[in-house]
């Protein structure tokens, strides 16, 4: 039994995780029901907003874990409120005595990611206790088979993917329910070049990703037209973009952002009038482009500004009415473990 090694004979005592957060630059269409069918594309980037996991035995026979929203305590697996949590311990084997912290670089719920980077952090510290090294790929199947099929999220790989590989990745999501991770990479001049046109700002607003998608994946389970051809749309745009990033043609990339979230509006009805009004202050202050990032509703915004003077033009404007803005940059590593004992 899993438990019983964890009480006597631990690898480490005091295992600690960081896990990327990510900024989806082009859409993503790795829902499950549209990627099964037709395949799917995504291109994000992994940026320096991390999830912290803290891992340790207890002397007890104790669940307990802190996250930002409160603390729980369970006397055995079962009781574990936290569905993530719940699952995570019981994928791995562990029922007992076990202590877990939570620390995050973003707001709750807000689009860049959050659940699947949790997922990949938690099971990247939990193995690492119990003295595994588990590589990038198998971090991100595990935490995307916790998700899709025991918690039976509306979601895809996406997340979990950047999570677990870090990086600029331009994501395939074949048929056969593969994954092709391919990296963009850039000197780190052109690098900086592209963060300085990008301006990050969270609307103050969270919201529930499942919600969002609910519906959507209920549509493409039963090839509901418009749906199915908003996906075509919004993958064939973001390989497009995909492209022109590649070739370094940054204001080219940043002009269809335009195009790919009129489509989305259309197809997710993923907008609202909070939304909708802080792209329209940004573009009417210069940005060439503005976007939701991730679900909808709710959550982080990105523009595309021609220049920095532009970019801190738009910042100062949108932080005066609760929209403020998240500087960052784009990292090349995964989940990694940072310290043990």
């Amino acid at each position: 039994m899993v438990s019983s090694i964890i009480m006597r004979n631990l690898k480490h005592s005091i295992v600690i995780s960081q896990t990327p957060y990510r900024l989806n630059l082009a859409g993503a269409t790795d829902l499950v029901p549209y990627a099964k069918r037709f395949g799917g594309h995504a291109l994000s980037g992994a940026i320096n907003k991390h999830v912290t996991i803290v891992i340790r035995k207890r002397q007890d026979k104790k669940i307990v874990f802190h996250y930002a929203l409160g603390m729980e305590e369970a006397a055995k697996l079962e009781d574990v409120v936290h569905p993530y949590v719940r699952a995570a311990l019981k994928y791995s084997g562990i029922k007992n005595g076990i202590d877990i912290a939570s620390f995050t670089d973003i707001p709750f719920s807000s689009g860049l990611g959050s659940s699947g980077a949790f997922t990949v952090g938690l099971i990247n510290a939990i193995k690492a206790l119990l003295g595994y090294k588990t590589s990038a790929r198998k971090l991100a199947e595990a935490a995307a088979h916790l998700e899709i099929n025991v918690l039976k999220s509306p979601i895809g790989k996406h997340d979990q993917y950047l999570a677990a590989f870090g990086g600029i990745c331009d994501l395939l999501f074949l048929r056969n329910g593969k994954v092709v991770v391919k990296k963009i990479r850039f000197s780190p001049a052109k690098q900086k070049e592209l963060e300085n046109h990008l301006l990050l700002v969270y609307s103050g607003m969270t919201r529930s990703a499942s919600k969002v998608l609910s519906p959507i994946s209920k549509r493409l389970q039963i090839l509901y037209p418009e749906t199915v051809n908003g996906m075509h749309a919004f993958k064939n745009i973001g390989t497009s973009m995909k492209i022109l990033l590649a070739k370094e043609d940054f204001i080219g990339f940043g002009n269809r952002v335009n195009d790919l979230w009129e489509i989305e509006k259309k197809t997710f009805n993923n907008s609202n009038e909070r939304i909708d009004d802080l792209i329209a202050k940004g573009k009417a202050l210069g940005a060439l482009s503005g976007m939701v990032v991730g679900a909808g509703r709710g959550g982080f915004i990105y523009f595309f500004c021609p220049d920095i003077k532009t970019k801190k033009k738009i910042a100062l404007s949108l932080s005066k009415i609760g929209a403020s803005e998240y500087p960052f940059y784009f990292i090349h590593e995964g989940s990694k473990i940072i310290f043990t004992i």
